[in-house]
């Protein structure tokens, strides 16, 4: 569709509100380390089943919680790391086969764990940038077969001068110095992934925008070989850009956004060829950091889980609450589940591998599972 605007615009949706309480009952609570921010669900001991680290800002530690058969997790493993973390990815990032963490930090180092065959890990050399770092993302961007990261990097005292951080992989754990590609004002949260089916990982970057240009939202098109042209800016809303995740909301095989601004969530359904349509706003009684995409009530359609990324910060005299959409596999979503489950972040997996969605949450000093989480939502 060349030449077609980056969006074009449908009627919005009116919005089904029903609030279930708690939502899922009796979950398993994990005490990690203290506040944590940011979680990757990999199966780091090979076992067949997904393990949970979590990036915690509280205690400046990465807690590994190693799965049961049965869907419990073994007691956390902490490791030190030196900075406040702000998000965390996952890839094998020196070939050997084991999956490996990388942690973007505040004061502006990257922590890269190494990680071994039985789900311990070896803290590498720090890399040093120098400016915030928020969002992290892992993926092969230059197509050589090893993994390089993407992270956006947030200049707090420079707003406008942001970009998109890109370091490119030797395969052996360490990468090169990094290139910057302009990506909106202030990039805070980036997605890596396919949004043109060219086979070449992409990157949806929000962008909180400091400068009041209300251009939140960035799409920038891989080549292929590590670089990225100049990026497809959007106003998603006149509102500072936050979350922000992909998967296939309309079950039509191409690549969707979901994202937030301030209290509003906006569900963007793509063209296949980076180009996107509105198909969802709507307001929300939270900000939303962390988006999570994925088939919570097992019914086939991908539900949008929006926790506000922050455990402690009070809104209308109340503690903020993660909020579960339900979709409706057509690109829009309908009753929304409020709970107390968790604030931080948010996952769906199967933990006990019994082909029932669980799902994870963070809070102020741990995780919590609930598993079958399906069994749970089915009935109302």
């Amino acid at each position: 569709m060349k030449g077609m605007p980056l969006f074009s615009f449908v009627a919005p949706f009116a919005l089904i509100l029903s609030a279930y309480g708690s939502g899922f009952p009796n979950p398993l609570t994990y005490r990690t380390g203290g506040t944590p921010a940011a979680a990757v669900v990999v199966d780091f001991n090979h076992d067949g089943f997904p393990d949970i680290a979590t990036a915690n800002q509280r205690d400046l530690n990465v807690s590994i919680l190693l799965a049961n058969a049965d869907g419990t997790f073994t007691q956390a493993r902490n490791y030190p790391i030196a900075g406040y973390p702000e998000d965390i990815a996952s890839g094998d990032l020196d070939g050997d086969g084991n999956p490996d963490l990388a942690i973007s930090e505040e004061l502006g180092t990257i922590d890269i764990m190494l990680g071994r065959a039985d789900g311990t890990f070896v803290l590498s050399p720090q890399i040093y940038v120098g400016d915030k770092l928020t969002g992290i993302q892992v993926g092969d961007f230059n197509l050589d077969g090893k993994q390089d990261l993407a992270l956006c990097v947030y200049k707090y005292n420079l707003p406008g001068q942001g970009a998109v951080g890109i370091f490119l992989g030797n395969g052996d754990g360490t990468f090169q110095s990094y290139v910057p590609y302009f990506a909106g004002q202030n990039p805070y949260y980036l997605v890596a992934t396919d949004l043109n089916n060219d086979g070449i990982l992409d990157l949806a970057v929000s962008d909180q925008d400091m400068r009041g240009t209300h251009k939140n939202l960035a799409i920038l098109l891989g080549n292929g070989d590590g670089s990225f042209p100049a990026p497809l800016l959007s106003r998603v809303a006149a509102r500072r850009g936050k979350g922000i995740t992909a998967g296939d909301i309309n079950g039509d095989g191409i690549v969707d956004l979901a994202t937030s601004a301030d209290d509003k969530v906006f569900a963007l359904l793509g063209h296949g060829d980076g180009n996107f349509t509105m198909s969802a706003g709507f307001d929300t009684s939270d900000y939303f950091l962390r988006l999570t995409l994925g088939d919570v009530d097992g019914d086939g359609k991908v539900d949008l889980i929006a926790p506000p990324g922050a455990c402690f910060l009070r809104r209308n005299g109340r503690l903020p609450q993660t909020h579960v959409y339900r979709g409706n596999g057509d690109g829009k979503f309908g009753n929304q589940l409020a709970n107390n489950f968790g604030c931080s972040f948010a996952a769906v997996s199967d933990f006990n591998r019994d082909g029932i969605p669980d799902l994870l949450a963070g809070g102020l000093n741990g995780v919590r599972v609930a598993l079958g989480a399906a069994q749970h939502t089915s009935d109302h």
